[in-house]
């Protein structure tokens, strides 16, 4: 069984968390999971890692796309 890290909430600290952790482990045997409900709306791009582009889409899904681009990893 491969080990996993579940990150619960992906909006202020966890948007940065996300990215922290994929710089952190490099390794592909760990298993980057992000949960989240919410949906990127306008007001969240002053201070959590989305962009204008981002807005309407599940905060979850924009983060794991783009960091398994940047990171070359599945997220």
């Amino acid at each position: 069984m491969k080990p996993s890290i579940t990150l619960v909430g992906c909006g202020g600290s966890g948007s940065l968390a996300a990215e922290g952790l994929c710089r952190l482990i490099s390794n592909e045997e760990y298993r980057l999971l992000l949960v989240d409900h919410d949906r990127v709306e306008p007001h969240n791009l002053r201070r959590q890692n989305f962009y204008t582009g981002d807005v309407g889409k599940f905060k979850s899904q924009v983060l794991a796309e783009r960091l398994a681009r940047q990171y070359g990893r599945r997220v």
